[in-house]
Parts: structure tokens; sequence; C-alpha cells
């Protein structure tokens, strides 16, 4: 028995993940799934009467993608949650590793991988995240402005692959400005703003298989719902369980619509987190559609978002 075709290393969970495999004779083939991550199979499928086959891995390894950010000081980090490793086996015989990225379409490497501008707006004090996807160890230079003066500071990732890159704002508590050259192949600037006293800051999945961030400067309503179950005895309603959320309104700042169009990502998001004091709690967006365009106007994004009380 031999594998005939694995999929390439870094390939998108948003498309198939076709492996063939094939033997002199038809018999029964009995393949498993294996997150690398966990070592132990999480799909199995079997094939009967046959000397050769096909296998979509994909619809087993997309439910295994679970991102858990958390802040950092500024350089490269290792990623451990942004990826999916994973090998097929059948009789023993194991395909090589390969990680799989949580995206919708294949990307050759050296890349950013994100959604938002590359020119965008950070509160001071808040942390950006950068995803990239390098074939040799990247380096990335910051260069920090201020007052017509500049200092910049290097920064090399311990491998290449898929790396991530945090900037913490904090770091530079001087500058106005901030630019993160990623080697040649990709540049980030940061205009720096006083923090909004009425703002929310979100992070978000992306179609990208990145982790984004955007302040949105105005909560414009702030309200609690209780759910409350009640079961019917002989002798009366019994009071049940009481659920209570919390619900969130928010408004963007105006935007142009590519970063609207980044932001109306958070309604499809699989995974939303409001960030607030270097934690990152789960919320659920409850907006449906979010309009970015349109003639002559100036758009900006109204969000609602909901979370447990505590």
């Amino acid at each position: 028995m031999q594998f005939t075709q694995t999929p390439s290393d870094y390939a998108p969970l948003g498309g198939p993940l076709v492996y063939a495999f094939s033997d002199a004779a038809p018999r029964t083939f009995d393949l498993s799934v294996v997150d690398l991550n966990l070592e132990a199979p999480v799909g199995a499928k079997r094939f009967c009467d046959l000397s050769a086959g096909t296998f979509d891995a994909a619809p087993y390894l997309r439910r295994r993608v679970s991102f858990r950010p958390e802040p950092g000081v500024t350089g490269f980090v290792v990623p451990w949650d942004r990826t999916v490793p994973a090998v097929v086996e059948i009789d023993g015989i194991r395909t090589p590793a390969r990680n799989f990225l949580p995206r919708d379409t294949a990307v050759a490497a050296p890349a950013l991988l994100t959604t938002v501008p590359r020119q965008r707006l950070v509160v001071r004090g808040a942390c950006e995240e950068f995803t990239l996807l390098t074939d040799t160890p990247a380096t990335a230079t910051v260069e920090a402005f201020r007052d017509g003066e500049t200092v910049a500071t290097g920064y090399t990732a311990s491998r290449a692959g898929l790396v991530l890159f945090r900037l913490d704002t904090a770091d530079f508590p001087e500058a106005d400005i901030l630019t993160v050259q990623f080697d040649r192949f990709s540049r980030v600037v940061c205009q720096i703003a006083a923090p909004f006293g009425d703002g929310c800051r979100l992070a978000w999945r992306s179609s990208a298989g990145s982790l984004e961030h955007y302040t949105f400067p105005v909560v414009k309503e702030e309200r609690v719902e209780t759910q409350r179950t009640r079961l019917q005895t002989e002798t009366g309603c019994v009071a049940g369980d009481v659920r209570s959320w919390r619900l969130l309104t928010l408004l963007s700042a105006y935007e142009p619509a590519q970063m609207l169009a980044a932001l109306a990502g958070i309604l499809s998001s699989p995974q939303v987190w409001l960030v607030a004091e270097g934690a990152y709690t789960p919320v659920e967006p409850m907006t449906d559609a979010a309009g970015i365009r349109r003639h002559g106007t100036l758009r900006n994004l109204e969000l609602q978002i909901r979370m447990p009380c505590n």
C-alpha cells in the first residue's frame, strides 16, 4: 500500500485536502486522520473492495481550529494554536506531517496574512498581532517616530514557517507613528491615537487565518437581557434556570470601504473576543448584516455583541 497524493504543507482548510492511496489488489482499507496536537485520531473511514481511493480530510480537521489569543511584549512568537498539524494513516503507514492553515485560499510564502489594511489606527497602549508565513526566519524592524526623531529596533524569528509578531504600543510610549517592516515583502504603518474614553476593542479570527484587532470608538448602547425557564407543576410554576447576557452596540469610526469590509468579517467570524485589561473574553456577534459602501457618503459599521453576565 502506498499514498500517491498528499496536500502541500500550509494548505488552506477552506478547500479540499485530498489524499490518494493505492494497492496491488482490491481489499479493505481502514483510514484514520490523526491530529498531531493530540496524537489521537479525530476521524476514520473504511473503504471496501477497491485497489485505490481518494479522501478529503478537510471536514475532519476544520473543527480542530481554536485560537487562544494572549497578550505579549513586542517580538516574534511561535504559535501553537494557529495551524492544525495532521497525518493520515492506513495500516500503520503514515503520510508526511502537514500543517494546515485556517484560511479560505492558498498562500505562498513569504506573506503577511491579514484582512485589515496595512495603514491602520491603533490606540496607545493596545497590542497588534501580525501573522506571517515565511520560507526563511523572518526579520522585523520597528521604527518609532516622535517629533522628527526616529528610533529603530530589530527582531528576528527563531524559525521559518508560520510565526506571529506582536506589537505592544506600550513598549514605545512616546511614538506618534510606528512602522513595522517585515524583510522586504510587507510593511505596516500604525498611527498611534489617544485612548477612546468610551471605546471597546475587539479581536476576531479572520478569513485569512489571522487574529485581527480594532477599537470601536463608540459604545452606542449597553443593555442586559435575561431569560428565565419555569417549570409547570401540579402546585403551580416553579422557577428554573435564569440566564443573563450583556449586549453592547458598537459604532466604528468612519472608515474606507476596505477597512469596513475587514470589520464586516466579524459578523461571520467563528471566534470573537472583547479585549480589555490584557484579557481576551469570548463574545458572540449578534448582527446579521452590515453596509460597507454607499455612493457619495461616508460609512461606519454598527455591530452588536453579546456575552454572559458575570
